[in-house]
């Protein structure tokens, strides 16, 4: 489902789940550095989308029992609390955004690997974002021969991994004497 056009971000929605019952959200997401057909890459033009997507998503995900947002989002989650990174602004606003609404990100090691004029470089900017993590079984990333950046996933428990104990007390009718229930 699309729940907004323009050139904020190309994202794909999807509902999962059978009628009737909680249906999980999964967005995917890929936050490009200028809009679409546009050459305005500057870092407050990229503050202001992000914050526009992130202000027009709310209603969506701010509601949902259960959601992921998966992408390449751009900004190095590693470096939160780097006032010299050039993206901190966005990233200060990401996590103040979802972590207000309970979410929590995945992934923690780095997840695109670039090499230009032989400076390596290593940056942790896919991201997995939920807001039921104690759903989330299992998470990470995958090298692929095919792309700089490494795949990442979720893998989604079918049931809660938190059992709930249920206590059921047993009264013991043996040797039961009436003068003793008196007494």
């Amino acid at each position: 489902r699309k729940y907004m056009g323009g050139d904020l971000m190309p994202e794909i929605w999807l509902k999962l789940g059978h009628t009737g019952t909680r249906r999980t959200l999964v967005c995917f997401v890929y936050r490009e550095h200028k809009p679409w057909k546009s050459r305005d890459d500057t870092v407050r033009g990229q503050e202001d989308r992000l914050r526009a997507w992130l202000e027009a998503r709310r209603p969506v995900w701010g509601g949902v029992d259960e959601a992921f947002l998966l992408g390449d989002i751009n900004i190095d989650w590693k470096r939160r609390g780097d006032q010299t990174y050039r993206n901190s602004k966005m990233l200060k606003n990401l996590e103040r955004e979802l972590a207000e609404l309970g979410w929590t990100q995945l992934v923690n090691q780095n997840t695109h690997f670039s090499n230009r004029n032989g400076v390596v470089s290593e940056t942790l900017i896919d991201h997995v974002w939920t807001n039921c993590p104690i759903k989330v079984r299992k998470s990470g990333q995958e090298e692929t021969a095919a792309s700089d950046h490494h795949l990442v996933w979720v893998d989604r428990s079918a049931k809660n991994l938190v059992e709930k104990v249920k206590k059921t007390e047993k009264r013991i009718m043996k040797n039961f004497k009436l003068e003793d229930l008196e007494e």
